[in-house]
């Protein structure tokens, strides 16, 4: 019986979002968009995670991943998911994840409507940077 891993991609790649993509593609899985507002911080989060490829939020056009981990700030996650529930594409059978310790997963009630699984998913653990939140990861809780 063969394993599948999900792609994953990334909407959001600060300190957390780039150190749970390094976690996870150092884990295995294969990172597809790497999405932030500048393409600047898309192509350096792509450098530091290792894999992805890099797209800037106003220029999506499609998002490349099965589960969509959002690690955007706060008060932009609702914002996040409209916009990426105006993307042409099917949401059936995707998972949509934010990682916000303050947002109930209502926070993504726009990609819900189209068929998309969704959650919250929230690490209980500090990032002052991206690389040592990537450490401390391993054995961390998560709140669900």
């Amino acid at each position: 019986m063969t394993s599948h891993r999900p792609r994953l991609a990334l909407v959001g790649a600060g300190r957390v979002g780039r150190a749970l993509g390094l976690v996870l593609r150092n884990a295995g899985y294969s990172i597809g968009s790497v999405v932030c507002r500048k393409a600047s911080s898309a192509r350096d989060a792509v450098a530091f995670i290792g894999g992805g490829t890099a797209r800037t939020i106003s220029r999506l056009r499609a998002i490349d991943g099965d589960v969509v981990i959002v690690a955007s700030p706060d008060d932009a996650i609702e914002d996040v998911a409209r916009r990426i529930a105006l993307l042409p594409e099917r949401f059936e059978g995707r998972t949509i994840l934010h990682v916000s310790g303050s947002q109930s997963s209502m926070a993504l009630a726009d990609v819900k409507r189209r068929g998309a699984s969704t959650g919250s998913c929230h690490p209980l653990q500090s990032f002052p940077t991206a690389e040592l939140g990537a450490t401390r990861i391993a054995g961390s809780t998560f709140a669900i």
